[in-house]
């Protein structure tokens, strides 16, 4: 199978028909009926197709500048399956799943004879792990859900490890940017009359070789320096390492920490137990340790920090996505606690004359593994309003101007829960807070914090509002509106959780005491003044 000239990919069109494509095939029928969406029944599995494709068209297909990148991202320029396939088909040697020589994100030589052969759902970042398994721990997913795969769920599996792999062991190396890296992508506004395409969900986040990075060129001579299952193993034994310097930035979208080889010898027809298609099945894979150890990347569809003089890349955490994290994503984040980066295909977006217009109204799409070490606590995605203004004149100042009062209507909402958490506290006279209330409180008060910055992006997307001592009344509006929201919101929220049954009745002076809080003045003029309004008159 080559994952290149042969269909294996599901889609969705226009028109609800389900097909299998070719990579090419991304833009058939584009004016008639276009493809919209993969097909695929895992949320990890369409985020890796997804970042499948961008990979070829950055390695393939990458303009030289914004100006050449517009013209494929009109629907008169859209480019033909049959272009894309040419460009495409210049690497399909290095495309082959299966077969006798170099495999797709297969270590070149690894020897199989050695080695005990592995569950191919163990290929799988949420099946459980082997300890997982020794210890009968596996209370909440099962073991032996995946037994066979088809060819293409097994290259979907075998894509999504290696980009999203987490710890697994000792020599068992994480993906090029660590366990469960967090991705931000670019969906452009929709054109008229008809749904948001693939193609330009795709092509929207291609950079431009002005936008990336030095030193891509002369790679078709050495594929193997953005393939590396071209060649011999990069091993980490000896404590090698693999750095941006020196080697090529394409290999961002290809690289592979672990040593993997599919054991196709045992396959047979059977049912996939992720498609449900009766197809020819993988039943196993075999594994070793000491894989390519990837440092100091950074990838350009992933938001970073700075820790220390390191600039790392962001990954979900335990608590979620919510708006809390907004600003970092789409804007970066320099004063916070965290000094976030934004990833450099959302920078672009805002940036670029060429994509603004297209960008404009678009979403942010963010989405990766929530890891526990080497455990996937699970899969998480967001898709969040993308702000970018028109007034490149004023563009700065009002877009630091729109930052601060993001950071203080986030700084606001902190408070609300930070509070909320005590107070429920001293009504339960415990130490602990209620699992799972941060993620209601950030869940009940997202719709409208996505009000409050549409509005606030009003605001600011004028020439006129780059003095932020003026007083704004339309601003003032959304602040006062916006601490009704939480206010209300902690009260509610407050009720629902001493309510519920988890606290005992003898307590009930405790919650009536502890409620008060809540509503007292010093609170509300506390939250208040952080989101920028005076204090509450007295009452």
């Amino acid at each position: 199978m080559n994952l290149i000239n042969d269909p294996w990919i599901p889609v969705k069109t226009q028109s609800g028909k389900q097909k299998i494509i070719r990579p090419a095939d991304i833009t058939d029928c584009f004016q008639t009926d276009p493809v919209i969406s993969f097909d695929l029944p895992r949320a990890d599995f369409q985020a890796a197709q997804v970042q499948f494709m961008l990979g070829l068209l950055y390695t393939c297909c990458m303009p030289k500048t914004d100006t050449d990148w517009a013209t494929w991202m009109r629907d008169s320029g859209v480019p033909s399956p049959e272009v894309l396939h040419s460009e495409f088909k210049k690497v399909d040697f290095a495309f082959n799943l299966d077969g006798d020589g170099p495999r797709f994100m297969q270590d070149f030589d690894l020897d199989t004879t050695k080695l005990e052969p592995k569950s191919i759902g163990s290929l799988l970042i949420d099946e459980p792990g082997e300890q997982t398994l020794k210890f009968n721990k596996d209370l909440f997913i099962k073991r032996n859900q995946f037994t066979q795969l088809s060819l293409p769920m097994a290259a979907m599996a075998l894509f999504s490890l290696q980009l999203n792999a987490p710890a697994g062991g000792a020599g068992h190396r994480t993906s090029l940017r660590g366990g469960g890296p967090l991705t931000t992508l670019v969906i452009p506004k929709a054109q008229k009359n008809r749904p948001q395409t693939l193609w330009e969900l795709l092509w929207a986040n291609v950079l431009s070789e002005e936008h990336f990075e030095d030193g891509i060129s002369n790679w078709k001579k050495q594929p193997e320096i953005v393939f590396p299952w071209l060649t011999k193993t990069i091993s980490s034994a000896t404590e090698k390492i693999v750095s941006p310097k020196g080697n090529n930035p394409l290999l961002m979208f290809w690289a592979t920490p672990r040593r993997i080889r599919l054991g196709f010898k045992t396959m047979e027809k059977g049912v996939c137990g992720i498609s449900g298609e009766k197809e020819e099945c993988i039943k196993s894979y075999f594994t070793q340790n000491y894989g390519a150890n990837y440092t100091g990347w950074q990838h350009v569809l992933s938001p970073h920090y700075k820790k220390g003089s390191d600039t790392l890349p962001l990954h979900p955490n335990a608590g979620g996505m919510s708006y809390k994290h907004w600003l970092g994503w789409i804007f970066g984040d320099k004063e916070g606690k965290t000094q976030t980066i934004q990833s450099k295909n959302i920078r672009v977006s805002q940036e670029s004359l060429h994509r603004k217009p297209l960008s404009k109204k678009g979403i942010l799409w963010a989405f990766g593994f929530d890891m526990d070490n080497m455990k996937a606590r699970g899969w998480q995605e967001s898709k969040i309003p993308l702000i970018v203004f028109e007034h490149s004149e004023f563009e700065k100042d009002n877009q630091e101007n729109l930052a601060f009062q993001i950071k203080k209507g986030v700084s606001a909402a902190e408070e609300c829960i930070f509070t909320l958490r005590k107070q429920i506290r001293l009504a339960q006279s415990t130490e602990s807070t209620p699992e799972g209330i941060d993620k209601e409180f950030w869940n009940s008060t997202e719709a409208s914090f996505r009000k409050f910055l549409i509005t606030l992006q009003g605001v600011f997307d004028k020439p006129e509002r780059v003095n932020p001592e003026i007083p704004i009344t339309e601003l003032i509006e959304a602040q006062e509106e916006w601490s009704k929201i939480l206010l209300n919101s902690v009260l509610a929220l407050y009720d629902k959780w001493t309510s519920s049954g988890q606290m005992e009745f003898e307590n009930i002076e405790k919650i009536i005491k502890s409620r008060k809080g809540l509503h007292s003045k010093k609170f509300k003029s506390k939250v208040r003044s952080l989101i920028g309004l005076v204090e509450v008159p007295n009452e």
